[in-house]
């Protein structure tokens, strides 16, 4: 797997998460690169061999500091993305 096809997928996890709850990326409300940020932090995290706790905690702490909510630690979604760094 390609660096960009990478980014893509983990872009893609990132929209079905959707820890603001807005399973539509083309809301006019909301921004179609609204996950983008935390892209390459994911990608760096499954990098460094980041295991699912880590990713997934890292997931929740992101999300918690920059939209203040405090979502469920996202365990499955982490699951995919480790998953998905070792493909």
């Amino acid at each position: 797997m390609t660096d960009n096809q990478l980014q893509r997928s983990i872009r893609e996890l990132l929209w079905e998460w959707d820890p603001l709850d807005d399973r539509d990326p083309t809301n006019p409300h909301l921004p179609a690169n609204e996950y983008d940020w935390l892209v390459p932090q994911v990608e760096r995290q499954l990098g460094a061999d980041a295991g699912v706790e880590a990713v997934a905690s890292f997931l929740a702490d992101a999300v918690r500091v920059k939209y203040g909510l405090d979502p469920p630690t996202p365990t499955a979604i982490a699951e995919r993305l480790v998953a998905l760094a070792l493909a």
